[in-house]
């Protein structure tokens, strides 16, 4: 057999359409019933907000959330290749389970944070949105120790877990604003903290400055810390009445804006090292 003959051979035997940057059939169905979960769960929070609240209220929650949720999840689907353990690394065959719950908080976050807008003064209302910012939170901590302990880290998780982090932040410190539970001053730190990555990295994107997006304690700290302050906020009325509470919210408050000063600094001080490093 001729040397064209064998190359031709072995060619045959790789199947078809096959590309390491092509999503495969199974991965592509697997995303598929992420995103139909996730709805069917987002559909049950919508019963639960229609009983909650006027219909008027609940009309204004309801189209927003719903229009997000289409064009976000077409985008993610188009980001299937990054859902691989490196930029050289094979391409999972499914959609892992810690990205399923970054996912979900994207898909939710103008859901979560038009509900903290129209809760309203009634029990229900309260709780359900208090609940649901439990879950949401939760699914923050949960999705990046379940892609460590079955070590199934990827490149989609770790950039969307960061985008969805400033994404969900912003909204949900919006909400907290607009209701009168937050402080302008901070409400304006918060921004600077979330859309400064944003700006920046954007910035060195048409700079054509390379840049990776990493996690870091600090930031942990402080995405945490902010998410437990607004769960001080978001506490129902029979949970929020004492006098002690109001010294608590005062104190956690100073804290976490200490945290996102520090954070800001970390934060100009990397996009200042990655300037430098760029122009040697």
């Amino acid at each position: 057999m001729s040397a064209a003959g064998k190359w031709r051979r072995k060619k045959s035997r790789r199947p078809s359409g096959f590309s390491l940057d092509r999503p495969g059939l199974g991965l592509r169905r697997s995303y598929s019933r992420s995103v139909a979960g996730v709805g069917v769960v987002q559909v049950g929070v919508c019963a639960l907000l229609f009983v909650a609240l006027p219909w008027e209220r609940w009309l204004l929650i309801m189209i927003p959330s719903w229009l997000w949720f289409a064009v976000a999840a077409r985008w993610t689907r188009g980001q299937l290749a990054l859902v691989r353990p490196s930029e050289r690394g094979r391409l999972y065959d499914r959609f892992l389970a810690a990205n399923t719950m970054t996912l979900a908080r994207l898909l939710a976050a103008p859901l979560l944070g038009l509900a903290v807008v129209f809760r309203g003064g009634t029990a229900f209302g309260q709780w359900t949105v208090f609940l649901l910012f439990i879950v949401c939170a939760a699914t923050d901590m949960l999705d990046g120790w379940l892609a460590r302990s079955r070590n199934q880290l990827s490149i989609f998780g770790r950039t969307y877990d960061h985008v969805t982090d400033i994404i969900f932040g912003t909204l949900v410190s919006m909400a907290l604003w607009w209701s009168g539970l937050l402080p302008s001053w901070f409400f304006v730190l918060c921004m600077v903290r979330f859309l400064l990555p944003v700006f920046g990295g954007g910035w060195l994107y048409f700079q054509h400055v390379a840049w990776r997006i990493e996690s870091s304690v600090m930031g942990k700290v402080t995405v945490s810390s902010l998410a437990l302050l607004a769960l001080l906020y978001l506490l129902p009325d029979c949970l929020a009445d004492n006098s002690v509470m109001p010294d608590v919210i005062e104190g956690l408050l100073n804290f976490s804006a200490f945290l996102v000063g520090i954070n800001l600094v970390y934060l100009i001080r990397r996009g200042v090292s990655i300037l430098l490093n760029a122009d040697t």
